[in-house]
């Protein structure tokens, strides 16, 4: 077999396909996929988030799976997972390059962080007044 990945290892996937492959595998109930701590520090520091795909391998005929620990395996085999990084570390350094290149997407960048900043602290100062509205009366 000349190439022994599937396709899609080695191909950029829009953000909406890869959430929509994704979410067919979650109820329908669950709204979000692992517990990662990334939405924290996102509002102080610029952050980019990439996800890469665990290598997959193409089965040599129809008729054969592999077994589930060769899927986990190829998870720490470098000359599997290191293009899926590279690539990614490529890509973040190209959307670097363009904000500090292109002032106008700069500022637009700013601005979406601005106003998602604005909305957060709005939620916030009504849940805090939600929250005192239930609090007993001091006496």
């Amino acid at each position: 077999m000349e190439n022994p990945f599937f396709e899609d290892n080695e191909r950029l996937m829009p953000p909406e396909e890869y959430e929509a492959r994704l979410r067919r595998s979650l109820p329908e109930w669950q709204t979000h996929y692992t517990s990662d701590d990334y939405v924290d520090y996102t509002w102080h520091a610029p952050t980019v988030r990439l996800l890469t795909m665990r290598p997959r391998l193409r089965p040599p005929s129809s008729h054969y799976e592999y077994p589930a620990w060769a899927h986990k395996a190829l998870g720490g085999l470098p000359a599997a997972i290191n293009p899926g990084i590279f690539l990614g570390a490529k890509t973040i350094a190209a959307a670097l390059l363009d904000l500090l290149t292109e002032p106008a997407l700069l500022k637009q960048a700013q601005d979406r962080v601005h106003r998602a900043h604005r909305r957060r602290h709005r939620r916030n100062a009504m849940d805090g007044a939600v929250a005192a509205q239930r609090l007993p009366a001091a006496h």
